[in-house]
């Protein structure tokens, strides 16, 4: 007679874990600008990776936070041509990546304020986002280089320099005067300057020099 031949397990399912990662990382270009140059700081967010993933992903920047920083409004503004997909809330610039999407930028430009304050810098930190769209869309995302800082260059600073009335003089009498002048007041107060005097000449043997307090 025939053999009843039965089955036991008919079917096994198995898991392809996605191990496409999507990188994050932001720069800045150029690393400093002056505060009265007119010129911004770009900063660039880059997804690199698995960018052909349906999923939307988001980063936020926020600037600021550290000892030092420049601030909002008083020392920079900030701005993007990136929008909507962009957006600004205060100090902290959030970006929005859709499938395919590699890039966003914004940018920090100097506020003029003609206050004697130091160079600063304007740095910014990267964080992935849950945009609560899925799980995956954190989980799929690291960060590479997560801070980048530019630096605003105090231009407010007094220049000082010298001029002397005469070029030449006779050996047998004259006088050379050199004048020292700032092109603007130091709101700090007074400033000490040192003048160095070199060349030929040896003094007290060639040469005497008079004059105050700089």
């Amino acid at each position: 007679g025939g053999a009843n031949i039965g089955l036991g397990t008919a079917t096994a399912l198995g898991t392809i874990n996605n191990d496409d990662t999507t990188t994050f990382t932001i720069a800045v270009s150029p690393a400093s600008v002056g505060e009265e140059s007119g010129s911004a700081l770009t900063y660039t967010i880059t997804r690199s990776g698995d960018t052909q993933s349906g999923l939307t992903q988001t980063v936020s920047a926020t600037l600021g936070g550290c000892a030092g920083e420049a601030t909002l409004a008083t020392d920079y503004a900030l701005a993007t041509a990136d929008g909507p997909s962009v957006t600004i809330a205060t100090n902290v610039v959030t970006a929005v990546f859709a499938q395919g999407e590699t890039s966003k930028t914004f940018t920090v430009t100097p506020v003029s304020d003609g206050t004697v304050e130091g160079n600063e810098t304007a740095t910014a930190t990267l964080a992935i986002v849950d945009d609560g769209l899925a799980v995956s869309a954190v989980a799929g995302a690291v960060l590479g280089t997560g801070v980048a800082s530019g630096t605003i260059v105090d231009d407010d600073n007094p220049i000082y320099s010298i001029a002397a009335d005469q070029v030449t003089i006779g050996e047998a009498g004259g006088t050379v005067t050199f004048t020292v002048s700032r092109d603007r007041d130091d709101p700090l107060g007074n400033a000490d300057v040192t003048v160095q005097l070199s060349g030929a000449a040896v003094l007290n043997a060639d040469y005497t020099v008079a004059g105050g307090t700089l």
